[in-house]
């Protein structure tokens, strides 16, 4: 929008102040409304069709305030509205130095927007930890209190692995080395008529 003639004959120059700025901001979103074809200037046509959106009156009257219109802004009498005259008209110079601090301003309040999404995308990421956090702590917290459920209470015995018995290669159970065996579970010889201890040969008594 800043193309064109500056429009203004005053010598002067203004430094712009933090109010104006918001004022300069208010004043190109409607030019923004009013120039439709974005070619810099407000043509009657234009400005007819948002008046009869805006007021709902009558042609004869919306024609009769956009000759008004015209008559005040269009001081170089081009049948258009420019930027300039738009923003003079509206107490605003865009002088060279208003141009320049418009913008600092824009480039100060993308920073400003870039450094609001940093602290967000880390409040965001922040977050997510500690919720990754509460949520292990939680877990151990729960099992810690299984553990200590399961060590007090007496009806629940700990796991005992029992010994399996060794197999053999065809997969039967292997019997155990004689060594291993109790004396107790070998069965005494019973033999009919024929003591356990062993019997004397008379033989060899010395002749008396």
């Amino acid at each position: 929008p800043f193309q064109g003639t500056m429009g203004c004959g005053s010598s002067s120059v203004k430094v712009w102040t933090e109010e104006d700025y918001q004022k300069y901001k208010r004043l190109m979103e409607l030019w923004e409304s009013l120039d439709k074809d974005h070619s810099g200037t407000i043509e009657m046509k234009e400005l007819r069709l948002h008046l009869h959106k805006q007021t709902k009156s009558s042609s004869k009257k919306i024609a009769n305030s956009v000759a008004l219109a015209f008559d005040i802004l269009d001081v170089d009498g081009s049948g258009n509205i420019s930027f300039f005259e738009f923003m003079t008209h509206n107490g605003l110079k865009i002088t060279p130095q208003a141009k320049k601090q418009i913008q600092e301003w824009e480039e100060n309040e993308k920073k400003e927007d870039t450094n609001i999404e940093r602290v967000k995308s880390e409040d965001v990421e922040r977050t997510r930890g500690e919720g990754m956090k509460a949520k292990a702590r939680k877990h151990r917290e729960k099992n810690a209190s299984k553990d200590s459920s399961t060590d007090s209470d007496p009806t629940k015995s700990p796991k005992v692995k029992t010994k399996r018995e060794p197999k053999s290669l065809s997969g039967e159970i292997s019997p155990e080395p004689a060594s291993q065996i109790p004396r107790s579970a070998i069965p005494e010889a019973e033999n009919e008529g024929c003591s356990s201890t062993p019997s004397h040969d008379h033989s060899r008594d010395p002749i008396t």
